[in-house]
């Protein structure tokens, strides 16, 4: 597979088909099952590469237990992958920063290299009148002494006193 250095368009364009050749030994797989990897390392869904090869969701079920097929349509995934992984390295290379950031905060993070995080500043002035919280106080204090933390819980006493509140 020849890489261009200079293929800034589609960088992560790459020859599926030469990809399947080198999983799928010729003996091994049919004209289809040769088509629904190619479309599966295009970057297709496995039940959508099924379908273009005539193969419903069910099917494509039934061949996905199958282990040699499951390892197959993995490396095909895996090579995909590897390909954009090197075309964003390369451009990376070339100046890209974007395409640095991405790989220093993807693979160098061990050396100190994480995104950003987002920082939420929330700040907020209340005002809060002392008779409120006092009468407050009073109120749970007189519930403690005349019954027990119950009053307090869900369904307790201050809730009787919230709904007559309402």
């Amino acid at each position: 597979m020849a890489h261009d250095d200079e293929d800034d368009e589609r960088p992560w364009e790459w020859d599926s088909h030469e990809h399947v050749h080198r999983l799928v030994p010729s003996k091994q797989a049919s004209a289809k099952m040769r088509t629904f990897l190619t479309r599966v390392a295009d970057g297709i869904g496995l039940y959508n590469a099924g379908a273009e090869v005539g193969w419903s969701p069910r099917v494509v079920d039934d061949k996905m237990r199958d282990a040699d097929v499951l390892e197959m349509v993995r490396d095909a995934q895996t090579m995909t992958i590897e390909d954009i992984e090197a075309a964003v390295i390369r451009r990376a290379k070339r100046g890209n920063v974007q395409a640095a950031a991405m790989v220093l905060y993807s693979q160098a993070a061990d050396r100190g290299w994480r995104p950003p995080q987002t920082r939420v500043a929330i700040s907020t002035v209340s005002k809060v009148q002392v008779e409120v919280v006092e009468a407050a106080r009073q109120t749970v204090t007189a519930l403690l002494e005349s019954h027990d933390v119950k009053a307090l819980q869900i369904g307790g006493a201050l809730d009787a006193i919230d709904a007559t509140c309402d």
